[in-house]
């Protein structure tokens, strides 16, 4: 539905608090649309018109006002107060310091200065995501031809053909521009696509790299004056934030062959196709030009694209693919059930084995062991001779397609041979059978043309000694198959698992836990462990695919997600990483399973994650731990939560106070709990002269208090957050516990230069005190 018709079916109002959901203090029913803001932008603004706000559907959605310059400040500070946003919190815009901007709740506040024009502009941040994205065409550069090393672009412009008085990167917002990087000796394309916003930069990042392949082919890097920044086998991509734009730099191709033929580099041209007809797939393919390489990337030998190759040393991510691929096109094959380690087990012991999936008149895919490493080869229908472009892309087959390997798979419990012996390789029953049987023959046979010599010469010497080593190696080999096992069970595996863990022998304890889960992968005790362990040995990412499997088989496990959600915290590199974001599902759905003491480290930290992501919500999370005693959470609320005393937390309601006189008012807080004391003119309106943070055991003293009569009023309570909106709607800051709000039942009178005041608690003092509404004592 378009927004002018959504206005007109749903009324204004309804179709802005959509975008805006948290916005207060804008009657929305009253905002006038202005739909040709995309044509005239800010210029077409009638400066005279004071009293509308307007909304507008720019990159993303906007309200606006024009404001005369003596009172933008002042109706600037009510929207923030509404909004719960201290004024103080501003920051600039590096490239344009004619801009304040303040974040709030999926929006953003800007006072733009523009000559004489004086703006509030909303812009709606919560609407940005990587599908709601277009780029934008422009007359002001030459379209071109997408460069055959990225994917996806439906505009891209020659920066080259951009005129002088043009090349202002502002006008090109959402413009794909294409530039020759004439700083580097390799004369490498970039392309530069300028943002109006840091906040599209992250979903246009994961836009473009989702078009090219997805998040399993790039990897997060950290680097100075980069934020967001990928790196991919055929570009990098990432946000310049000096450029308020996002950048993606061509990777230098290998171009070399021993022959010296020319190669194409870049995405092959059928990449796409490729991709619609292996439905799993979701690889780019790369001309032969990039070179052929271990790190899984899918190269194509020809120009037609009938033979794709890929090469890894690892199989894991070759067989998820695999099993990927498989699961599109036949959901019950056999093949989905079998383990990742016997997969690699069985390729390992049969190189020249192959395992083939073949979806008739659309492809065949195949995996098998190279000389040096594990390969993949991807076929059009009809092989070598075959073509991607001869079956249309929802041609459906009536028979559905198997998984098949060249020599049948046999799934056999293993034998482990005794610690104490001098072997120790896994090896099957019938592996030990075949070896004494080896053993046997090659003893017998194994003799010289010399040792026939002398046992013709000599029976009695060397035949009985030939035929003593025969018994003897037969009865070792028997005596090891008495005491091998059999019968070993996948709990007796984990055991020695643990026990191995323990001793600090983490390879022989990572072998039996895979043991353990090829016996029955149900089993969810040594995806745990061996979580632990990886954890343990900082090795994050193998303990989150552990923990990740676990969850499938028990997501109702408090524990497991808490696992999660630490490795997901400690993978991330900076503060945009989507790690954190997912250890904050977990830490969240660990306290929701479990919120005792018990699990107190998820609430540590869920409130680290949330410090880091500068969410105020991270003293709640620190103050549970406190309570929990966990690790330094109690410094850390001193440090970061409870404010200091003296610290004011309603200045922008009350103000700074008044310091025009002598007088001294002294508080000494000997309670258990936290007060804000609020000293009130009674002879006044109620004009507040300070309100003031004290802490529990600490002294607070007033001073310049001008002469008159004076009331105290009081917050007091436990574990004080800025993010807790009080009863008005408006005001933010207050006690998450045993909150109260009180009026001490005395009267100061400050005449001269006295100095007054009160020692202990009011309640149980010599103070009486009585209970007011929230509402009396913001009351000025």
């Amino acid at each position: 539905m378009e927004i002018k018709e959504a206005i007109e079916k749903n009324g204004i109002g309804v179709v802005i608090r959509s975008f805006y959901p948290e916005l207060h203090g804008i009657d929305f029913s009253k905002v006038v649309f202005n739909e040709d803001f995309n044509k005239s932008g800010f210029s077409s603004i009638d400066k005279t018109n004071l009293e509308n706000w307007y909304f507008s559907i720019g990159t993303m959605p906007i309200l606006y006002k024009v404001f005369p310059k003596k009172i933008i400040e002042n109706d600037l500070n009510k929207l923030l107060i509404r909004n719960g946003i201290n004024l103080k919190n501003s920051y600039e815009d590096n490239n344009a310091r004619n801009v304040k901007l303040w974040d709030g709740d999926g929006f953003k506040f800007e006072k733009v200065s523009i000559g004489d024009l004086n703006l509030i502009i909303i812009t709606c941040i919560g609407s940005i995501t990587k599908e709601s994205l277009v780029y934008n065409k422009t007359d002001l550069a030459k379209k071109i031809k997408n460069p055959n090393w990225i994917s996806e672009f439906d505009n891209i412009y020659d920066a080259e053909s951009i005129d002088e008085k043009n090349k202002i990167l502002s006008k090109f917002v959402l413009t794909p521009l294409l530039f020759k990087d004439r700083d580097s000796d390799n004369g490498e394309d970039f392309i530069l696509i300028p943002v109006s916003s840091s906040e599209f930069s992250r979903p246009l990042i994961l836009k473009i790299i989702e078009d090219n392949g997805g998040l399993d082919s790039y990897t997060q890097i950290e680097c100075d004056g980069w934020e967001d920044l990928f790196r991919g086998h055929i570009f990098n991509i990432g946000y310049l934030p000096t450029q308020r734009a996002v950048r993606i730099n061509r990777i230098p191709a290998n171009t070399e062959r021993v022959d010296g033929k020319k190669v194409l580099t870049g995405i092959h041209k059928l990449s796409g196709i490729i991709n619609k007809k292996v439905k799993g797939l979701n690889k780019q393919i790369f001309n032969e030009g990039e070179g052929f390489v271990t790190d899984g990337r899918f190269i194509a030998t020809s120009p037609n694209a009938n033979n794709i190759v890929a090469f890894s040393n690892d199989t894991d991510e070759f067989v998820k693919m695999f099993k990927k691929i498989v699961f599109e096109h036949n959901k019950s094959d056999e093949f989905l059930k079998i383990s990742k380690a016997s997969i690699k087990s069985w390729i390992d012991r049969y190189p020249k084995e192959t395992i083939s999936f073949a979806v008739n008149e659309r492809f065949e895919i195949i995996l098998s062991k190279g000389e040096t490493s594990y390969q993949i080869n991807l076929f059009p229908p009809g092989g070598l001779m075959g073509n991607w472009e001869l079956k249309p892309d929802d041609f459906q087959s009536e028979e559905k397609p198997k998984v098949v390997f060249s020599k049948p798979i046999k799934l056999k419990k293993t034998v482990v041979i005794p610690n104490n012996s001098d072997v120790d390789i896994e090896k099957s029953k019938e592996d030990l059978i075949d070896e004494k049987n080896k053993f046997i023959d090659q003893s017998i046979n194994n003799e010289d043309e010399d040792e026939k010599i002398k046992s013709n010469n000599s029976f009695w010497g060397s035949n009985i000694i030939k035929w003593l080593l025969i018994v003897i190696g037969i009865i070792i080999l028997f005596s090891l198959l008495r005491n091998c096992d059999f019968s070993k069970n996948e709990v007796d595996y984990f055991n020695r698992g643990v026990k191995n863990y323990k001793s600090g022998k983490f390879d022989k304890a990572y072998k039996d836990f895979e043991r353990a889960i090829d016996l029955d992968n149900s089993y969810v005790d040594p995806y745990v462990t061996r979580s632990e362990m990886n954890i343990e040995n900082k090795k994050y990412l193998d303990a989150k695919t552990d923990l990740d499997q676990a969850i499938l088989r028990d997501n109702s496990n408090w524990y497991l997600h808490y696992l999660r959600g630490f490795s997901n915290m400690n993978l991330a590199t900076s503060r945009y990483s989507r790690y954190y974001k997912d250890a904050l599902s977990d830490f969240t759905k660990s306290i929701e399973l479990n919120s005792s003491f018990e699990n107190g480290k998820s609430f540590y930290y869920r409130g680290k994650v949330y410090q880091i992501l500068k969410d105020d919500k991270f003293c709640e999370d620190f103050y549970k731990a406190c309570d929990y005693s966990i690790l330094d959470s109690c410094a850390l609320v001193n440090q970061f939560c409870r404010p200091k005393t003296g610290f004011m937390p309603y200045e922008k309601i009350f103000g700074p106070g008044i310091s025009t006189g002598s007088g001294i008012f002294s508080v000494t807080n000997d309670c258990d709990y936290d007060m804000v004391i609020t000293l009130k003119s009674s002879n006044n309106r109620n004009r507040v002269i300070r309100s003031q943070y004290v802490r529990s055991g600490d002294k607070l003293v007033i001073e310049n208090v001008p002469r008159g009569r004076y009331v105290v009023n009081y917050i007091s309570g436990k574990d004080w957050t800025f993010n807790k909106v009080l009863s008005d709607g408006i005001s933010k800051g207050g006690f998450l516990f045993n909150q109260k709000t009180k009026k001490v039942n005395t009267i100061w009178r400050f005449t001269g230069n006295n100095s007054l005041g009160y020692r202990d608690c009011v309640v149980g003092g010599n103070l009486t005190n009585s209970e007011i509404s929230e509402s009396e004592f913001f009351n000025r």
